[in-house]
């Protein structure tokens, strides 16, 4: 076998080739080949597909061999016995195909293919399966769905100008006393809508309650991490394949850069701590003119969920209809139809919360699996909340905490998963794998950063009531510098997991037991040193003004930018390009969009339809402070 002596590295006991030099890969047909799709189009009856073939030899081939001790390597290498192509029928394999109906296109784009691949490599080729086939001037229908979000959409902006109009008419020919007789009723809610009304409510930075204006530093926590968060997205543009080079993206996992991306994910996990902090550091100082009751729980319930329903149906309804009208492309129907699909078939699962216990539900809106998950969270936390008021809290939420940390190790276990996601190429390339979809979405297995955030909020609370400063030593302020490299070593930690032999079954569990444990922790240190104020050159960056505008508009930014993901992978007609620079630029002009296209979507659905329910609940409120 002479093609061995050309291997950087190989491990022969296990049949898995970890590197290959520059010459070697290029014995291997490329990954991905796309042929031009405007050119091509141009022509009447002219057809474009897109292919999946399988790669293989009838008789002992060393190159087939090496194919398959390479992919063996999946933490790292795509597998490269398969390959995708997209075709200009009429350009490459006329004469192979005689007619367009499937069986002839079938056999025909096989023949043609293979002999290519044969001609090119020495090996065969069989079409495992035809994605698709676009044609020229492919009729655009519509449909109900589509003509429900249009009239949507016509009745927002009209609500919002009758609410502008109406905020503009009372400051313009009424003073302050007489303009409080007609801000009443229906008016009250028309008013909710005024746009001037919201922008103030947006660049405001002033919060009356002292003990609320400490949390200011958490809209600085919430902009930086939201500004990192799409980074695991923003990679599926050279991840998912179709590029000149992937040979650079196999390589690039091995580098810290890269590996600070792929391990990055679990920073969500910052949200979950910071959303058990805030539910019950906002219902304890409630507590104090409103009892916290079970009749109050539907309140607090209808009031969370009416958070965040109006602009995530909005967005998912959008996604399942008027997306799939803005491009076109080889890859179109690859990278977004499936979107649309998914999104028309399971919108009901998303505007629920359950979503993330959905298995078939594989691409819409995956990213809103962290809100299905925090809102399962939040009912949990609240009902434990209540219940617990009077008696056995600690041991409860105790409780709860071992759960959270034995749950995701028990499902390592049972049904031997990574001990957390590793953002290996096929991952990207296949969108599935068993650890995302059943260790890293799941509510149960995030449960520990919520409960640490409800701790958290609990000594907040009482600390500041009882005035126990509990920060006085200096040793504190130190800790504070060491908060950032403690994230950033936990993040690389799971590098040791991209290995070319899995590490054993206790290692993994013990992982997945612990890491986000640890990081709650960590977070529950920095919330507690910007209430406390326990440093203040970190805790002035955080505190910015400039981070309470960024803040506010990071749930919307986070529910639209993976739409332009999926735009920018379907619009794609040509072969992208590998490169950490690429990603930058990428993930940069990505949240730029996703931030201006928020501010419409905060100031005209989010904020007014929270404003909505604010005011239908006061009066519920009021007559729970009379009853004092």
């Amino acid at each position: 076998m002479l093609y061995l002596l050309f291997f950087v590295v190989v491990k022969e006991c296990f049949a898995i080739i970890t590197h290959l030099n520059d010459t070697e890969y290029r014995r291997m047909p490329p990954l991905f080949e796309l042929d031009d799709y405007g050119t091509c189009l141009r022509k009447s009856n002219s057809l474009y597909c897109l292919a999946r073939l399988d790669l293989f030899a009838d008789s002992p081939n060393d190159l087939v061999t090496m194919i398959k001790e390479y992919s063996e390597y999946t933490e790292r290498h795509y597998n490269h016995s398969y390959i995708e192509r997209g075709v200009c029928v009429a350009k490459q394999c006329q004469k192979y195909i005689n007619n367009t109906n499937s069986n002839t296109l079938n056999g025909g784009l096989e023949a043609c293919l293979n002999q290519t691949i044969w001609n090119k490599y020495g090996l065969q080729a069989k079409l495992a399966h035809i994605f698709y086939c676009n044609q020229k001037d492919e009729i655009i229908e519509y449909d109900w769905s589509d003509w429900l979000f249009g009239g949507i959409l016509v009745v927002l902006v009209s609500i919002n100008i009758i609410g502008s109009c109406c905020d503009f008419m009372l400051e313009k020919y009424f003073h302050n006393k007489e303009r409080d007789k007609y801000i009443n009723g229906i008016c009250n809610i028309i008013l909710c809508f005024s746009l001037r009304r919201n922008w103030e409510c947006l660049s405001s930075i002033k919060v009356k309650d002292s003990r609320l204006a400490r949390l200011k530093g958490l809209h600085g926590l919430r902009a930086l991490i939201s500004f990192f968060i799409p980074l695991a997205h923003v990679m599926w543009l050279i991840g998912t394949g179709f590029t000149d080079n992937p040979q650079e993206f196999e390589k690039g996992s091995e580098s810290s850069h890269y590996q600070l991306i792929f391990n990055g994910m679990m920073i969500v996990q910052i949200f979950f701590v910071m959303s058990g902090f805030l539910m019950v550091y906002n219902l304890e100082i409630l507590s104090e003119t409103v009892p916290i009751t079970w009749s109050m729980w539907p309140t607090i319930f209808i009031n969370r969920f009416w958070r965040l329903t109006p602009a995530n149906a909005l967005v998912i309804l959008f996604t399942a209809t008027w997306l799939r009208y803005l491009g076109s492309g080889p890859l179109w129907k690859l990278y977004v139809s499936g979107v649309v699909s998914d999104c028309r078939q399971y919108w009901w699962a998303h505007i629920f919360y359950i979503n993330n216990y959905v298995p078939d539900d594989k691409a819409c809106a995956v990213h809103t699996w962290h809100l299905a998950t925090d809102m399962q969270l939040f009912v949990l936390g609240s009902i434990v909340y209540i219940a617990t008021k009077s008696r056995e809290r600690g041991f409860v939420i105790s409780l709860l905490l071992l759960f959270s940390m034995a749950a995701p190790a028990l499902h390592v276990w049972f049904q031997d998963l990574d001990a957390l996601v590793l953002l290996k190429p096929e991952f990207y390339r296949s969108f599935w794998n068993d650890t995302y979809r059943y260790l890293h979405v799941f509510g149960h297995n995030n449960l520990s950063c919520f409960i640490i955030g409800m701790v958290t909020g609990y000594f907040a609370y009482n600390w500041q009531k009882n005035r126990v400063e509990v920060f006085k030593h200096k040793i504190w302020q130190y800790l504070t510098w060491c908060v950032i490299p403690g994230i950033v070593g936990l993040i690389f930690t799971g590098s040791v997991f991209y290995s070319e032999r899995r590490l054993s079954l206790v290692i993994r569990m013990t992982y997945a037991a612990t890491h986000r444990a640890i990081l709650g922790v960590i977070t529950a240190f920095i919330i507690l040193g910007l209430v406390f104020k326990i440093e203040h050159k970190q805790r002035r960056v955080l505190e910015c003004d400039c981070w309470v505008v960024l803040s506010k508009l990071s749930y919307c930014a986070y529910l639209l930018h993976l739409n332009i993901v999926h735009i920018l992978l379907g619009a794609r007609t040509q072969l992208g390009h590998v490169s950490f620079f690429y990603v930058i630029i990428n993930h940069l002009g990505i949240l730029t969009l996703s931030y201006l296209a928020a501010i419409p979507l905060f100031l005209m659905v989010e904020i007014p339809f929270n404003r909505v329910i604010k005011t239908l609940f006061q009066d519920t409120m009021v007559t729970n402070k009379k009853k004092l």
